[in-house]
């Protein structure tokens, strides 16, 4: 048995008993996927009275939208909707700038130490991230690629005894 949406004449009826309006019912049943019975019996929220608030909202330049929205979906009072300034961008910068301290992994002091000592953000996060000390990522330099390649060779020769070793492995050694 699938869904029941169709909805009766007498289910209208009982719904408006109940002071649920023709078009919320069809919502409830049709759009919310409510148990018909639930949508019928279950009678609307009381509206609240933000008459006064919304008054002071406007007298203060907050949009009637703004202070319901900070209401319905931030969770904000009724004097602090109406009251608290709407945010400039300068704020939102500042607000969005205490996030990302209050977010920083990383102590600043050393990423401004790697800043100075020409070690870009990237590296030295990927330097702690694989094992660094702040310190250490913070201050030594870049290893050239010609250096990489001999330290590469001398481990190498350190495990293998030779370089070529790791590449022409005999297939019958076992």
């Amino acid at each position: 048995m699938g869904y029941d949406y169709y909805i009766t004449p007498e289910d209208y009826e009982r719904a408006a008993t109940q002071g649920v309006s023709r078009m919320r019912l069809e919502y409830r049943i049709r759009s919310w996927a409510w148990e018909k019975e639930r949508a019928i019996s279950t009678p609307p929220r009381p509206l609240q009275d933000r008459s006064e608030w919304r008054k002071v909202a406007e007298a203060n330049g907050i949009p009637r939208a703004l202070f319901y929205n900070r209401i319905l979906h931030h969770g904000w009072g009724e004097e602090r909707a109406a009251t608290q300034p709407i945010a400039t961008d300068v704020d939102r910068a500042a607000n969005a700038r205490i996030g990302m301290e209050a977010n920083r992994v990383h102590p600043p002091e050393y990423i401004a130490l790697a800043r100075a000592n020409g070690i870009p953000y990237k590296r030295f996060t990927w330097r702690v991230r694989h094992g660094w000390g702040y310190e250490r990522a913070a201050t030594e330099a870049k290893v050239p690629p010609e250096e990489a390649g001999r330290r590469a060779k001398q481990r190498t020769t350190e495990l293998y005894g030779d370089i070529n070793a790791p590449i022409f492995k005999s297939s019958t050694s076992k």
